[in-house]
């Protein structure tokens, strides 16, 4: 029996380059952590929080950050630049005829999965904040009261290093680029993949 064929997947409907969707990510997450952040100080929601709560949202968020980084790193010992360049210099060239994005769509393209990150993570931070609270004691009626500057808070940190991560992946996308001369191209959303899921245009 001959072995079947593997068939290459279809080419998209256009390629972006890399770097471009991770930067676009990168500062719409901050810009969305920065406006949570002034949210919950212009609502005076944060005005309520006491010591003590504050240091359970900062607690949760770097327990929950620090759980993250901790699996990244005992499940990789090799640096994720590495891991990003073996995946980059056996890449093959663009599929011909598949046009470019343009840097204004691909910034209008982003907003929509951004948001949609974000009202996760918000959703995320309400249920984290309630049961923080209540581990630490913290009666119902003060949890209630306090539910909203805990959310929000909680949620911009959470946003702000989602974008800080998608900077600093563009960054390993930024040097391999400028030792090889070349431009990584993907499918929209598939940036930051760390699969072989890439095309190079070489200069």
């Amino acid at each position: 029996m001959r072995a079947p064929q593997i068939q290459e997947p279809p080419p998209p409907p256009f390629v972006v380059p890399a770097r471009r969707e991770l930067e676009r990510f990168g500062w719409a997450w901050i810009a969305f952590a920065g406006a949570l952040a002034a949210a919950a100080l212009a609502s005076g929601s944060t005005a309520s929080l006491e010591v003590n709560e504050l240091l359970l949202i900062l607690a949760m968020a770097g327990l929950t950050l620090g759980c993250v980084l901790g699996a990244l790193l005992l499940a990789r010992r090799t640096g994720p630049e590495v891991l990003y360049y073996r995946i980059l210099d056996p890449a093959p060239p663009p599929p011909p005829a598949v046009p470019w994005e343009r840097p204004a769509a691909t910034s209008r393209r982003i907003m929509a999965p951004a948001t949609a990150l974000v009202i996760g993570l918000l959703l995320a931070a309400l249920v984290g904040t309630v049961m923080i609270f209540a581990l630490g004691g913290q009666p119902r009626d003060e949890i209630r009261e306090d539910l909203a500057g805990g959310t929000l808070l909680a949620g911009a940190a959470w946003t702000f290093t989602c974008g800080l991560a998608g900077l600093r992946t563009a960054t390993y996308f930024r040097r391999w680029e400028r030792l090889r001369n070349a431009v990584v191209l993907c499918a929209p959303l598939k940036a930051g993949t760390m699969r072989p899921v890439y095309w190079v245009e070489r200069a």
